[in-house]
């Protein structure tokens, strides 16, 4: 069946009837729906003992399994809920099956009835720490190593052969044994975990709003001439609640952390062999682990070829616990990078706790919002969250354009293998691999960052809606609680999966985000339907699940931050008209001269309307507030929809 067909309820095509007819005189039969086919009886569920009950001199850890790898984790504590301990056993099991499901749509629509209740999306509680969350700023004197490099290098010189710098050993000592927790961190001790213990189920995710001028103080003997330039971003992680401590609220420690550039790779090779560094530059970097320990990214030519490797996690995916050596480098060593004195060392960092954006399902949302002060140089920024690995971006320079990537339809239809293609991780190695010698600055993603389309085969009641075929009852079904949980559960795990996965990941833990969503973000074709279809409770219900999560997930916000918040949003007046939600455009700064205005087309998207006249009034007017005449010399825009769109279909018959 037609995507189409299956979400509108029209006749369904040949592929769904048995047998196949291959006589043409042998009438089809149509196989039942899904709660005909199923007996709908409930089994029962084997007892199991209550975390409460556990004796704690017999269990030390609890082992977790996700994609494929086992993780000792710390037992849950006695406090955590049923529905956490449900929402732990969800994840862990295959969610294409849904084996654990027993309620079907005849059930919930008979019962709804019967009982009257919620008939459309009811939004649940939401979080407002963000409104006083910290920001760690890093600037002024915290980006300055040179003289505290100077300092250590003359620690074991004389007075005389150190000269000044011999005043200030003391108070450099004292700035290296500063830490947010007991002990100096060392790089050496492996394996690495979380400090306290925290348990990922997506992130670190990387995300990039703005550029902020603050005026210089200044001073008699030296009067500031120009203002400072602020870079403005956040980390957000999700966590899992029953396998992580909360007792303090996770940290970030932020601090510079200089490297040397791999030059970029010649053009041509001339009778020589290309050099071991750009054989495969990805090798042997890190990634944190969702336990927080080190993993390093496998040499390409170790993995299997015409095989998706994204979403397995043991040591025959893309990551390993231990780094291997490369294959056919032989004696020649890759480029030896001169090691650098960073600000963790020196003891010239910034630490800001994280603020639970939301919490849900068992999970917590922790948003740590970060500041960088711009130089006259690119500079790479280090962070880690409670003693785990270190990653690292990079900011531009004050005055500088930044280094731009950029991408959409970041997935796979539903019909397609991606096996065949390896997955989605060939175009992030390609990312990563320049990224290594000229790094970017921001990712700019223009729609269909995740493809959530599955969620017409890896559900149960919103796939026995979409096999209703009577139109008009199909547009009377009520929005159930129900049905709310199912679409919530999909994706909040969808998002969490996709996000973590691969290559991908580690695109989104160092190189700063910009997302505008489109309909493969929802699910395929939303708002291009007819109005009727578009407003049925259930088509305006998954709608609005999907844009939580988008808001979550791709720009780390609540619904409640509006423009007073946020100042790179451009929102929109009045709700979409299936999404009761305002559409959200970005209007920012891509370093010296360039200005970026990225379109929200999807929110108030119609059949016949993208977005709304007075949205665009109100883009217009930012624009001519905003963009300043002889100093923004370029306006990139980003739209999700085609300016142009030749029908293809003769070349796609070829």
């Amino acid at each position: 069946m037609s995507k189409i067909e299956r979400l509108l309820g029209q006749k369904p095509t040949r592929d769904e009837y048995s047998p196949q007819p291959e006589d043409e005189n042998v009438a089809p039969t149509r196989k039942g729906s899904l709660f005909r086919r199923l007996t709908g009886s409930t089994p029962k569920s084997s007892p199991q003992r209550s975390q409460s009950m556990r004796d704690p001199r017999d269990v030390k850890t609890e082992t977790v399994k996700v994609n494929g790898v086992k993780y000792d984790v710390p037992p849950p504590p006695a406090s955590v809920t049923s529905e956490q301990s449900q929402a732990l056993l969800h994840e862990t099991q295959n969610r294409k099956g849904h084996g654990h499901r027993h309620l079907h749509l005849s059930d919930v629509l008979h019962r709804h009835e019967q009982i009257p209740g919620q008939t459309s999306y009811l939004a649940g509680p939401r979080l407002d720490e963000w409104k006083k969350g910290g920001v760690a700023l890093l600037a002024g004197p915290l980006l300055d190593l040179d003289d505290v490099h100077a300092s250590k290098v003359d620690a074991d010189k004389t007075w005389w052969e150190a000269g000044d710098s011999a005043k200030q050993r003391k108070s450099s000592t004292k700035q290296r044994k500063a830490e947010a927790y007991d002990g100096e961190y060392d790089e050496k001790n492996t394996p690495t975990r979380f400090k306290p213990a925290l348990f990922l189920k997506s992130g670190p995710l990387l995300r990039y709003c703005g550029l902020r001028k603050d005026k210089q103080t200044s001073s008699s003997r030296k009067p500031a001439t120009t203002d400072k330039e602020i870079w403005r971003g956040s980390i957000m992680i999700v966590t899992r609640d029953s396998q992580s401590s909360y007792e303090l609220a996770p940290t970030l420690r932020l601090f510079v952390q200089p490297i040397d550039l791999i030059p970029p790779p010649p053009e041509e090779v001339n009778g020589g062999e290309l050099a071991p560094e750009y054989i495969d530059p990805l090798a042997g970097l890190t990634k944190v682990g969702r336990d927080g320990r080190t993993l390093y990214i496998r040499p390409v030519d170790h993995l299997e070829e015409g095989v998706d490797l994204s979403q397995e996690e043991s040591d025959e995916g893309l990551f390993e616990m231990h780094k291997s050596p490369l294959d056919g480098v032989g004696d020649k060593k890759p480029l030896a990078l001169k090691p650098h004195y960073d600000g963790e060392r020196a003891g010239k960092y910034k630490e800001v706790r994280g603020f639970k954006l939301h919490a849900e399902q068992g999970v917590t949302f922790w948003r740590f919002n970060i500041e960088v002060e711009l130089r006259d140089k690119q500079q790479r920024i280090a962070y880690r969250i409670n003693r785990g690995p270190a990653t690292a971006f990079w900011v531009p320079a004050k005055g500088q354009a930044m280094n731009i990537m950029f991408y959409s339809c970041n997935g796979f239809s539903h019909d397609i293998d991606p096996n065949k293609f390896s997955g989605p991780d060939p175009m992030w190695r390609d990312v990563l691999n320049t990224h290594q010698t000229r790094p970017f600055h921001v990712m700019l993603g223009g729609g269909d960052q995740i493809y959530n389309d599955p969620v017409m085969d890896e559900t149960v009641l919103f796939r026995e809606w979409l096999e209703m075929h009577d139109p008009i009852q199909k547009a009377r079904v009520p929005f159930t609680p129900e049905l709310q949980k199912e679409l919530e559960e999909f994706y909040l795990n969808r998002y969490a999966m996709w996000f973590s996965q691969g290559l991908f990941s580690v695109a989104n833990s160092q190189i700063p985000m910009v997302n505008i969503f489109d309909d493969h973000d929802i699910i395929d074709g939303f708002g291009s339907y007819p109005d009727h279809y578009m407003k049925s409770p259930i088509m305006s219900g998954l709608g609005a699940v999907a844009f939580k999560y988008y808001m979550l997930f791709q720009h780390q916000s609540s619904i409640d931050e509006l423009e007073a918040n946020e100042p790179s949003w451009i929102v929109g007046n009045h709700p979409g008209p299936y999404i009761n939600e305002l559409s959200r455009s970005v209007f920012t700064s891509l370093g010296s001269s360039v200005a970026f205005l990225c379109l929200d087309c999807r929110t108030e998207r119609m059949n016949d309307e993208i977005v709304s006249a007075d949205t665009y009034h109100k883009i217009f007017d930012r624009l001519e507030k905003d963009i300043v005449k002889g100093v923004t010399k370029h306006l990139l825009v980003m739209v999700g929809v085609p300016m142009a769109y030749p029908r293809m279909v003769w070349l796609e018959n070829m």
